[in-house]
């Protein structure tokens, strides 16, 4: 007995240390660090380093007391700051930067990683929010982005949110025309702020666990396209994550008119902790530094984009030659950073316009984001490399494109050409000629393919991200002398002499044609539409396979199509499918590529929904008078239009994401005709405004139905402008019923 009690005993004692190692196991798995101490302690160390070495640099008289090589390392640190390049690019290129010894190159990228965790990476300047209204709540506008990407369960729904909700505030007017593309900026940047930190905290969880070392990790992470924040912007959203993303825009929207109809000023920006990290000193070593590397043309490009509302406005003799070295010393992410700062120590008062500046120039820059680090020394293929693998017939380079520099293109050239390979497997470039050069081009054009010589003509300043444009008008000049036997581009000739397969596809495609609000249809070139279809193709279709070029391709998405001139909204007109007919009359175009593309982008059920609120806010309106005050004859305010014209039914039948698509579209028309509404009315001298006017501007006496009866008439037109323009049957969601009139279905959103 005494033997048994003794087993149960010890059984027992056995089973409560079990359980307790079990127990204590699972509470150290789940207090578990999310790095190694060593890691840590690297990063606290290279954190503490640079932040005193800040105030050190701070303090400089002349730019010859800063050493290049700390010029170059806080240079690292400030295009982090501001957004230029992924924080993962950047310790990538740092560790390989010759300008840095061992320890300097370690030590920076242990900093970006500590920086990134602590939030001082994408930092937006505050000035940029200006533009957002006249009530001087744009504080308030860049908070409110901030707060619905962060809280959002994955930050591209949130951006996609952001992205919904500023489009149709912007044309609903709430907010300023120029908002819809800033904020798509702002929100971009954020996104990309959150997804790199859950990135660092993977890295460092992973490194620990493996025990590897997490630099090591990063850039073998890179080379896979592993990391979240470096994947292609136009890879296509999981249902589940649009779905939440669309659900959320109402909230949203009606956060943006409280904004609006607030009557309290936001804080003042000088208010906002906004400093930058490089002093007047160590920014002009900097720039030195950075006239060494290579031009990149998303930074050229957009900043002289921007050189009109930069030279714009009066100021100080001092500022004025800071803003005039602003834009014509910013050619790559350092010297941006650098031009930047010094801009701002001269004490600029007008400095939005250079941080709309940066902020485009970051946002551009994303389309690098998998560039792998080339510095001078570095090996790369030579011209004769390119000849044997491609069977061009040469490249060039003008006698003022730096020697060191040549290898950098010559790489970029043929990482290109195989990337395009990729999607036009058939593409064949044998016998074409590139000629590089540093000067610009004629009538402010990127890129240049000459069609008597059959050369592409680029320039290291402006032709980044033309590439894939260029090679489509080489391959129309191939499909000229295959299909017609003849000179020039075969797109030209198929719409010209209306014969062949190719004519009908280009006829269609060139109908797809995108009209901007405010502006008349024009004719354009077959070549040109032809190419920047292309361009679009083969950017989504590589962003689907997780890459991007920025050399090949500036286009990042719906949103974003970078400083060329893709329009993707034609895809909603139907432009899709004649596309991909068109390329296979030209080359071989494979299934894959072609099925999904089509099942992509030839259907609104699952198009970027981007696209389609932007082709609602850009339906005309006819120009004929419409009676917007109501009679006594008027019984049905909808009467205007025929009785197939109300788009708002019972979307009972729909499925969760198609209706979710149709209430956007809902409220993509009731944007559009407030917008048009709110402008007409201010059209009015105040002493003559009819009531529907004052009813619109809230001015007394007003009364709130008159304004409401004239947004559903021209509300009633616009339906029946967008089912009568080429692609209307596209926003059919289920069966044509949801076309049928139901006026009492049909609710306006609040305004």
């Amino acid at each position: 007995m005494m033997a048994v009690l003794g087993n149960h005993r010890r059984f027992s004692l056995l089973l409560t240390a079990s359980l307790l190692g079990v127990v204590s196991t699972f509470g150290w798995l789940r207090a578990r660090p999310e790095m190694s101490g060593d890691a840590a302690a690297h990063m606290r160390s290279a954190a503490a380093y640079y932040d005193s070495l800040v105030v050190i640099e701070r303090a400089a008289a002349t730019p010859a007391r800063i050493r290049p090589a700390t010029a170059v390392a806080l240079g690292y640190l400030e295009r982090l700051r501001l957004g230029l390049g992924s924080p993962f690019r950047l310790a990538d290129f740092a560790l390989t930067d010759p300008r840095l010894d061992d320890t300097a190159r370690v030590r920076v990228a242990w900093a970006i990683l500590a920086r990134l965790r602590r939030g001082d990476a994408y930092v937006i300047d505050p000035s940029v929010a200006d533009a957002f209204d006249a009530q001087s709540h744009g504080a308030e506008h860049l908070a409110l982005i901030q707060r619905t990407i962060e809280s959002a369960r994955d930050p591209r729904a949130g951006e996609l949110t952001v992205r919904l909700a500023y489009a149709l505030a912007a044309g609903e007017q709430t907010v300023s025309e120029p908002s819809d593309a800033i904020a798509a900026q702002a929100a971009a940047l954020v996104r990309d702020r959150v997804l790199a930190q859950a990135d660092v905290r993977d890295l460092l969880r992973t490194a620990d666990a493996q025990h590897l070392d997490p630099l090591v990790e990063l850039v073998r992470r890179r080379r896979a396209r592993s990391l979240a924040v470096e994947r292609p912007a136009a890879e296509p959203l999981d249902a589940d994550v649009q779905s939440q993303g669309l659900a959320a825009v109402p909230r949203l929207l009606e956060s943006i008119r409280a904004l609006s109809r607030s009557t309290k000023s936001s804080e003042d920006l000088s208010s906002f902790a906004y400093s930058p990290m490089l002093g007047a000193a160590a920014s002009a070593r900097l720039v030195v530094a950075g006239l060494g590397q290579p031009p990149e043309p998303p930074v050229a490009v957009t900043v002289r984009t921007h050189r009109a509302q930069l030279l714009g406005v009066l100021s100080a003799p001092d500022v004025e030659r800071a803003r005039t070295q602003f834009v014509s010393g910013s050619v790559n992410s350092e010297t941006l950073a650098a031009e930047y700062d010094m801009l701002l120590a001269t004490g600029d008062t007008a400095r939005s316009a250079g941080a709309l500046a940066v902020l485009a120039a970051a946002t551009s820059l994303r389309a690098m984001a998998q560039e792998v680090p080339w510095f001078v020394g570095e090996p790369a293929p030579s011209v004769a490399d390119l000849r044997a693998e491609f069977g061009l017939a040469g490249v060039s380079f003008d006698r003022d494109v730096r020697r060191e520099w040549q290898p950098y293109y010559l790489r970029l050239i043929g990482t290109s050409i195989r990337d395009l390979q990729r999607v036009l497997s058939g593409l064949s470039v044998a016998g074409l000629r590139i000629a590089v050069g540093s000067g610009g081009l004629p009538d402010t054009i990127l890129a240049l393919h000459d069609p008597g010589t059959r050369t592409i003509k680029m320039s290291i300043f402006s032709s980044s991200g033309t590439l894939a444009h260029e090679l489509a008008h080489d391959l129309d000049w191939q499909a000229a002398r295959s299909l017609y036997a003849g000179s020039g581009y075969s797109t030209d000739r198929a719409v010209r002499e209306q014969r062949g397969p190719l004519a009908a596809s280009m006829r269609d495609l060139a109908a797809a044609r995108v009209v901007r609000r405010g502006a008349a249809p024009k004719e354009e070139r077959p070549a040109e539409v032809f190419a920047r279809s292309v361009d679009w193709l083969v950017a989504v279709s590589l962003a689907r396979d997780g890459r991007s070029d920025g050399y090949l391709s500036a286009v990042q998405d719906a949103a974003l199509t970078g400083y060329t001139t893709v329009s993707p909204v034609a895809m909603i007109f139907g432009a899709a499918r004649p596309l991909v007919d068109a390329v296979e009359e030209m080359t071989y175009l494979p299934e894959s590529i072609r099925d999904e593309f089509l099942a992509q982008w030839a259907d609104a059920r699952s198009v970027d929904p981007y696209l389609l609120v932007r082709h609602v806010l850009s339906v005309p309106l006819p120009r004929r008078r419409i009676a917007l005050n109501p009679s006594v004859f008027d019984e049905d305010p909808l009467g205007l239009t025929s009785n197939a014209a109300a788009s708002c039914a019972d979307h009972g039948s729909l499925a969760p994401e198609l209706r979710a698509r149709q209430n956007l579209m809902e409220m993509a028309l009731d944007a559009r005709a407030l917008g048009i509404v709110k402008m007409r009315a201010r059209w009015f001298a105040s002493d003559a405004r009819p009531a529907w006017a004052n009813s619109i501007l809230g001015v007394a006496p007003w009364s709130p139905s008159v304004g409401d009866f004239a947004i559903r008439r021209v509300r009633a037109n616009l339906v029946a402008q967008l089912e009568a323009a080429r692609g209307g049957d596209q926003l059919r969601f289920a069966t044509p019923s949801i076309f049928r009139p139901s006026v009492s279905s049909c609710s306006l959103s609040e305004r």
